[in-house]
């Protein structure tokens, strides 16, 4: 009998627990070990009596990605996690009025259009341009970057004339949007990334479409939920 290969992962981080999942779905015997009491690293949870709380993330973005990992090993996402899909997304409070940020188009227009009149048009010229960017990009993100030879792929290499070098968030949101609050509205992201909107690079536009275009999601009980269904699913 041909015995299985053994793989050894050190850390049950989300990334070591994909590729536990991956290995573990191909045939190869995986241990992983986490010097932490549980499984999550960034993504753990620290609870406090009956109260538990993300160390990481409180909201997922590009859930697709996540279906795909799981469908990847054969598994549905639903049979593990339980997502609400959040609308409005948030909400901005400006000392002059609120606005919901949401993924209905029409009803962004209709906020947009009553609270900033005639910039509604812009939302539409900011997802057709966007969807673009966003298209051309994806592709690199999902290429790995291990050798030097990758920064010239070609698929790098054709997202290069959209990447709006040069170019800040702020700068770029003034393509579609006037108003200075509500170009705001649009470049609160970048502090996902420690940026601020005059120094994040435009090409992070795509961070704002993104959830306009797919959502966010509330995981039921934190986002810390996610590693403990991949452990689950590799066990």
């Amino acid at each position: 009998m041909t015995q299985k290969k053994e793989v050894l992962i050190i850390g049950a981080g989300p990334g070591g627990l994909t590729a536990g999942m991956l290995l573990q779905h191909h045939g190869y015997q995986v241990k992983i070990l986490e010097k932490a009491e549980r499984v999550g690293g960034r993504n753990a949870r620290i609870e406090l009596g009956d109260f538990k709380f993300d160390t990481g993330p409180t909201f997922l973005m590009m859930k697709f990605i996540l279906d795909e990992m799981f469908a990847a090993v054969g598994r549905r996402t639903e049979d593990y996690l339980q997502t609400v899909k959040l609308d409005p997304m948030y909400k901005l409070y400006f000392p002059e009025f609120n606005l919901d940020i949401r993924t209905d188009l029409r009803e962004m227009k209709e906020d947009i259009a009553r609270l900033f009149p005639g910039e509604e048009k812009g939302i539409d010229k900011f997802i057709e341009k966007e969807t673009k960017r966003y298209e051309r990009l994806l592709p690199c993100l999902q290429i790995p970057y291990s050798e030097p030879k990758s920064m010239i792929s070609k698929h790098l290499l054709g997202a290069l004339p959209i990447l709006s070098v040069g170019r800040s968030l702020y700068g770029v949101l003034g393509d579609y949007f006037t108003s200075e609050k509500l170009r705001l509205s649009f470049t609160f992201q970048s502090k996902y990334l420690g940026m601020s909107p005059w120094d994040c690079p435009g090409a992070f536009t795509i961070i704002p479409y993104v959830e306009h275009r797919e959502g966010i999601y509330h995981v039921m009980g934190g986002l810390s939920k996610i590693s403990d269904a991949m452990a689950g699913v590799i066990k």
